[in-house]
């Protein structure tokens, strides 16, 4: 029983670190933090044709998870909920500069969904000293210095 027991204490506590984001800030403002998961940057892929469960790897996208963490002040000034923080998923096309905004959640102290948005779905230029390009700018150093760990995420390895 004792073994048992240890058995489902270790293997949920290595689930949970499965869970564990590793976020890194991108920079700051007086109303918001920006960070990036390092452990959701994934290329682009679509599974080949001619090999069922082979994925073929797109080097030029890749897809980030973003998290805005805001100041107590900046949520009374923008929001009319209890918002704390949102979650937005990204994707970058370090070719040709453009940014793809997917959906975001926007969640309360507790942890709690507040709301959500399904995000503009198209793929926008990338303005010259905006939010987005700090964000490329980041991602892409991770990028450039993890290709290998990445792309085998990518392809589930």
């Amino acid at each position: 029983m004792r073994k048992l027991l240890l058995t489902v204490v270790v293997l949920f506590l290595l689930a949970a670190q499965c869970l564990a984001a590793n976020w890194e800030m991108i920079g700051s403002t007086n109303d918001y933090g920006l960070y990036y998961d390092k452990d959701s940057v994934v290329f682009d892929a679509q599974e080949s044709i001619v090999d069922r469960g082979k994925y073929i790897v797109n080097k030029d996208k890749c897809y980030v998870w973003l998290k805005a963490i805001y100041d107590k002040k900046y949520v009374n000034r923008r929001f009319k909920d209890n918002t704390s923080y949102e979650l937005t998923y990204l994707g970058l096309d370090l070719v040709n500069n453009r940014i793809y905004m997917g959906e975001t959640i926007f969640y309360n102290q507790e942890g709690e969904v507040v709301t959500s948005s399904k995000g503009i779905k198209k793929w926008e230029p990338i303005a010259p000293e905006s939010i987005g390009e700090a964000i490329k700018k980041e991602v892409v150093k991770y990028v450039r210095n993890h290709t290998e760990e990445i792309e085998r995420r990518t392809r589930g390895n």
